[in-house]
């Protein structure tokens, strides 16, 4: 072994039974909190609430929901991300920690993803449907990467899920910010300030550097050898195929998993210039004091 201590830790694998229990536990808890901040808890802390239009209360409670889901979830893939076991060997190593973060993400990203297909028509003022929709189905393809074929848990529920989450909050807040305080407080271009330059760095170069990295270790593992590995060949052979073969096995899945990082990357990249032109138009308003017509346009959209 090496005095290395990692490769002495197993690589336990949950079922899926309980994959699938986790998964429908997140989906309905969040559902549940979105239901219960929307009729309870937002109208008896905010009575100003019961007068807005039920579409915008209801946008207005997915995005608080939304809001609890990226902290848990940053923080669960925070331990992903610096775990030295996983990192080692990304291809194959898994954890209870990945097996519980990447299902507690699965039971929220179809929830999700039925809020947004609900009302396309919100998405499309907010970052566009089509975007929206390409990156949860992205997201959605790499779950069972890591929760079935058990390969790339260190990449998925760590690098793409601690990265992309990170700026889930300042996201969010810009419309909890605008509904409650107005897009002329002083915190709502400082929050869009902060959250594109955040969004802009990792979106492009710390998501575009780790993608670089997938792509070479692919490279590397194509033939199924490991050349830094004691055991030689791996077995099963990991990057051989185009095809992800959905098997606890995990034939393909390495290939099939970088090019859904890649694409989470992309997607990441058409979304900047959406992010820039925002974060401008409501530095501009409040630099001016103002809002025009294609501000109120955009918020009844929204």
């Amino acid at each position: 072994m090496g005095g290395e201590p990692w490769r002495e830790m197993p690589s336990e694998t949950w079922p899926l039974e309980r994959i699938a229990q986790v998964s429908l536990v997140s989906f309905l808890v969040f559902g549940l909190i979105r239901i219960v901040l929307q009729k309870v808890i937002v109208p008896i802390v905010w009575p100003k609430f019961n007068d807005l239009d039920e579409r915008v209360q209801k946008d207005f409670c997915v995005r608080c929901t939304s809001v609890v889901h990226s902290t848990i979830t940053t923080y669960n893939s925070y331990w992903v991300l610096t775990d030295a076991h996983l990192a080692a060997d990304p291809l194959r190593n898994v954890s209870d920690q990945h097996f519980m973060t990447a299902s507690i993400l699965s039971g929220y990203f179809v929830y999700d993803t039925l809020m947004v297909m609900s009302d396309l028509e919100v998405e499309e003022g907010a970052g566009g449907a089509l975007q929206t929709m390409a990156h949860h189905m992205f997201v959605l393809g790499t779950l069972p990467v890591g929760l079935v074929t058990n390969t790339w848990a260190w990449a998925g529920s760590g690098v793409l899920t601690f990265w992309t989450e990170v700026t889930g909050p300042s996201l969010n807040m810009i419309w909890i910010i605008r509904t409650t305080l107005g897009d002329l407080h002083w915190s709502y271009p400082l929050n869009g300030l902060l959250f594109g330059l955040a969004f802009t760095f990792i979106r492009v170069f710390v998501l575009g550097w780790y993608t670089f990295n997938a792509g070479v270790l692919v490279y590397e593992n194509w033939d199924g050898i490991d050349p830094d590995g004691p055991e030689g060949p791996l077995t099963p052979v990991v990057c051989n195929h185009a095809i992800p073969d959905l098997t606890p096995g995990g034939h393909g899945s390495c290939q099939f998993g970088f090019w859904l990082m890649f694409g989470i990357w992309g997607i990441g990249l058409i979304w900047v210039p959406a992010v820039f032109a925002k974060v401008y138009r409501g530095v501009s308003k409040f630099l001016s004091g103002g809002e025009d017509s294609e501000d109120e346009d955009e918020k009844k959209a929204d």
